[in-house]
C-alpha cells in the first residue's frame, strides 16, 4: 500500500509540476538578494533613453485627436462588460474607432518639456523601458484600406508597411474560425534589449507583464467602443514575424488580439 502511495505522488507531481524550459527560466531569474535601488542620477544612458520605432521612409496615415465620444461610457459598466467575443457583425470599423483604440491604449499620455524621454503611456512598463510596438492587420469591412501597418506612437500615426488583404498570411500565423468576421488584428510585438538593457534575462518576465497590461487597456477601450474583442495565445510565432518583417530574435510577437463590431 506504501509503495502504491509513493508512486501515485510522484505520478501526481510529475503531472502538475512546471514544465522544464518554463521552470528553469522562471527561477533563474529569481531575485534571491535584495540589492540597493541604483539612484537616478547614477543611471547609464540607456537606462534613461526611451526609444521610438518608426519606418521615415514609408507613407504614414495622421489619425487625429477626435476621438469617439462613446469612450465617455461610465467606467463600472465598461468592466462589466468587459469580455472575449467571438461573434462578429458586418459593421464598419471607423477611421475614428481605430484612432481612439490605439492611442487609449498604448498612445504618449503625458510628456514633461518636450523631452521624450520623460513621456508617459497608459500603461505601466517597468522603469519605463516602453519595449512594446503595435501592428496592426486590417482586412474585413475597415475605412482605411486594407493592409498592414505599424503605430507610431510618438506621432500618433500609421505607418503603411503594406497595402492589400492579407489574409492568407495571417492565417498562416493565428486561424480560428472566427477570424473572417472580424475587422482587424492587433499584434504587439517586444523590442526586448530596449527592457533587458537594464533588467537583462529578468526583464523578459516584465515584457511580458507589460504586454498583459496593455491589452487590458485594448479589451477596456473594445469594450467602451461596442467593440468585440479576443486574444489568442495559440498563434505561429515564425509566421507572424515574417508578415510583420521582424526577425523573431531582438523583436518578436508576444500577443494577438482580434477585433471587430459585436455582433447585435
Amino acid at each position: 500500500m506504501k509503495d502504491k502511495t509513493i508512486a501515485l505522488l510522484e505520478e501526481l507531481e510529475h503531472q502538475y509540476r512546471p514544465y522544464g524550459i518554463a521552470e528553469q527560466f522562471h527561477h533563474a531569474t529569481d531575485i534571491v538578494v535584495k540589492g540597493k535601488t541604483t539612484p537616478v542620477s547614477s543611471w547609464p544612458e540607456a537606462w534613461k533613453k526611451i526609444y521610438f520605432k518608426g519606418y521615415p521612409r514609408l507613407a504614414s496615415i495622421k489619425m487625429g485627436r477626435k476621438f469617439s465620444p462613446k469612450i465617455k461610457t461610465p467606467f463600472d459598466k465598461v468592466l462589466f462588460e468587459r469580455t472575449s467575443t467571438r461573434e462578429f457583425s458586418e459593421q464598419t470599423l471607423t477611421t475614428q474607432e481605430l484612432s481612439t483604440l490605439l492611442y487609449y491604449a498604448g498612445g504618449i499620455k503625458s510628456i514633461v518639456k518636450n523631452n521624450w524621454d520623460l513621456s508617459r503611456r497608459f500603461y505601466p512598463s517597468g522603469g519605463a523601458r516602453y519595449p512594446l510596438e503595435i501592428y496592426i492587420v486590417l482586412y474585413h469591412n475597415t475605412e482605411l484600406t486594407k493592409g498592414i501597418y505599424h503605430y507610431n506612437v510618438k506621432r500618433h500615426e500609421l505607418e503603411v508597411l503594406k497595402k492589400g488583404n492579407y489574409m492568407v498570411q495571417l492565417q498562416k500565423g493565428l486561424d480560428p474560425p472566427w477570424l473572417v468576421e472580424a475587422n482587424m488584428a492587433v499584434l504587439v510585438t517586444a523590442v526586448f534589449g530596449r527592457n533587458q538593457t537594464k533588467y537583462g534575462d529578468r526583464g523578459y518576465r516584465l515584457i511580458l507583464n507589460e504586454a498583459g497590461h496593455m491589452n487590458q487597456n485594448i479589451y477596456l477601450i473594445a469594450s467602451a467602443l461596442r467593440l468585440g474583442c479576443c486574444a489568442l495565445g495559440g498563434y505561429l510565432d515564425s509566421a507572424i514575424n515574417t508578415l510583420l518583417d521582424v526577425d523573431g530574435v531582438n523583436e518578436s510577437i508576444v500577443y494577438a488580439t482580434i477585433i471587430g463590431h459585436l455582433k447585435k
